[in-house]
């Protein structure tokens, strides 16, 4: 599989390219032949390309989905809806099939700090003032010495 792609923890990698494919910019791939992807409304209706809504899967093919999580069937079943893994973010498909994750469906902790918007939250925003501000001298290796 190429370097572009969307996965999670319950479905693995759903959408993605073969390495050397072309990647329309900001895609995450296309559908995988494995998975049955698609993007719908909040009453699970299918959206037409280049409409964003939530991200629906499910497997074509045995045991490469989880069947569940471990002690907890109440979690399971609220993800688990008219025969869809509903991964709670939100993607869209464009015209030739490219897929391109644009948000979380809903509000999530990061670090103490509840947020929605994917775009707004960088993991290195403290730091980054303190690496610009660092100095970088390149590691230049010294010659043995032989004697």
């Amino acid at each position: 599989m190429g370097g572009n792609g969307y996965g999670l923890t319950e479905a693995c990698v759903i959408t993605s390219l073969p390495a050397g494919e072309y990647a329309a910019p900001g895609s995450s791939g296309k559908r995988i032949p494995d998975f049955d992807v698609r993007i719908v409304d909040d009453l699970d209706r299918e959206l037409p390309a280049n409409t964003a809504g939530e991200i629906v899967c499910r497997p074509l093919r045995p045991d490469i989905m989880f069947m569940g999580y471990w002690r907890r069937p109440e979690d399971t079943l609220k993800l688990m809806r008219n025969m869809w893994f509903h991964t709670g973010d939100i993607g869209k498909f464009d015209d030739e099939g490219f897929f391109y994750f644009v948000d979380r469906k809903k509000t999530i902790c990061a670090g103490g700090v509840k947020t929605s918007r994917v775009s707004k939250w960088n993991p290195l925003s403290p730091i980054i003032p303190i690496l610009q501000r660092l100095r970088f001298t390149p590691f230049l290796p010294t010659r043995a010495r032989t004697t």
